[in-house]
């Protein structure tokens, strides 16, 4: 799950960064800083968040002269959506979340994120962050769009039991972005994402467009992406660099 935001102007922009420099400051209990560019100001102590694109390529190296480090690396793909499988609706055992859900999307996004070793995130860095602050963060994020009125999430019940969950938030009239999914490693394997997916889907009127993230790691949703003839729009370079308070 990231903080991405959809700009527009440049004043919408610089708000929305000093919104995200306000949660992230609130959240780490230091400084944060998100930048765009590598000749912003760099001289008060704090976490400097930058990020660059795939044209950007020639500013790495100047980057990481700087000491900036590469932390995570994220692909953006845009799907639309014209037809529903409502078939898969139909499934007694998935449905739309209610309130009481929450603690086990929580438990399942610890088990399929923090405790797999597979998942890579900057929130494993052990140069900026804490297990503390990666379970604090995907806590809040998750139960702020989960309690979001544009926000849907589809759970899937076994026995009585919550073992999936899928999250996604309207961002306009016709586009959706994903948030995060995830499904006990027990139930793996039994198509039970797009089950999900689709029941999130069922809520929406066709024909509409979804936007999703995942890392450049992640070979298994990638190669999804790319058999579904998804439209690759972006990939994104985040780099972090901490400036310490003189002793």
């Amino acid at each position: 799950m990231y903080l991405i935001m959809k700009y527009g102007t440049v004043p919408r922009l610089s708000f929305l960064r000093r919104m995200i420099n306000k949660w992230m400051t609130e959240f780490y209990g230091e400084d944060w800083f998100n930048i765009s560019s590598l000749d912003h100001p760099m001289d008060h102590p704090g976490v400097y968040e930058l990020s660059l694109g795939e044209k950007d390529h020639e500013k790495f190296s100047e980057a990481q002269s700087l000491g900036f480090e590469l932390v995570e690396t994220q692909v953006g793909f845009k799907t639309k959506i014209e037809k529903v499988n409502f078939l898969d609706t139909a499934s007694r055992y998935v449905r739309m979340s209610k309130d009481n859900d929450l603690a086990s999307i929580l438990d399942i996004t610890k088990k399929c994120f923090l405790d797999n070793p597979k998942f890579t995130s900057r929130f494993k860095n052990k140069n900026f962050f804490t297990k503390d602050h990666f379970i604090k963060y995907y806590n809040l994020s998750i139960t702020n769009y989960f309690n979001k009125d544009n926000s849907y999430t589809s759970v899937i019940e076994k026995e009585g039991k919550v073992v999936g969950y899928y999250m996604i938030i309207k961002e306009d009239n016709n586009c959706y972005r994903g948030i995060m999914t995830g499904v006990l490693p027990e139930e793996r394997g039994k198509g039970l994402h797009i089950t999900l997916q689709n029941r999130c889907f069922s809520e929406f009127d066709v024909p509409f467009y979804t936007i999703n993230r995942t890392q450049i790691n992640n070979l298994n949703v990638l190669n999804s992406h790319i058999k579904e003839k998804r439209k690759l729009t972006d990939i994104k370079f985040i780099f972090l660099k901490r400036i310490n308070y003189a002793n």
